[in-house]
């Protein structure tokens, strides 16, 4: 019918059906044996014609069933890539804002005197008052939801000390 392939790895297989015809029952169980060392499929010869119409009848709807089977399983798979890759873009924003908020947590320092979390941070002293606002926005609607205490801003001003010359005058 067509190139057959193997499904396990994918790959095309060549699949052999060869027959087997003994007389005695010690040979028919080392045949056995063999059979069952390389996975063989081992079907009995019928003396009727309507037995082994039967048997490939049967045979034959086997196989309808299983390409069914694999049938719904491919549409089942591809189904959920397809949702997967329709997360997966705003999963990898919602994973880097996880990073960066315990990048920045990792970079506190715990007071376990006041039970708080202590950040030493530089910013420019014209954006202070946008900062204190941030905090201050920011610490209303945490402490609405928790009850917890307002974050504090302690800020240092430290005036060049060195007059380093320029290199390019």
């Amino acid at each position: 019918e067509g190139q057959l392939e193997d499904p396990v790895t994918g790959e095309p297989a060549t699949w052999m059906t060869f027959v087997i015809s003994y007389w005695g029952e010690q040979i028919g169980q080392k045949i056995r044996k063999i059979t069952d060392c390389f996975h063989c499929h081992v079907f009995p010869y019928l003396e009727q014609e309507e037995a082994r119409f039967r048997t490939l009848q049967q045979l034959q709807q086997q196989s309808q069933e299983l390409q069914e089977v694999l049938g719904e399983t491919d549409r089942f798979l591809s189904q959920v890539l397809g949702r997967v890759q329709q997360l997966l873009p705003p999963w990898q924003v919602q994973i880097h804002k996880m990073k960066a908020v315990y990048l920045t947590l990792n970079q506190c320092s715990v007071n376990t005197t006041h039970k708080c979390l202590i950040a030493e941070v530089w910013c420019a002293a014209r954006d202070l008052p946008t900062v204190q606002q941030a905090l201050q926005s920011g610490s209303v609607s945490i402490q609405a939801a928790r009850g917890l205490l307002p974050p504090c801003l302690s800020s240092f001003y430290f005036q060049s000390l060195l007059k380093l010359p320029l290199l390019w005058d």
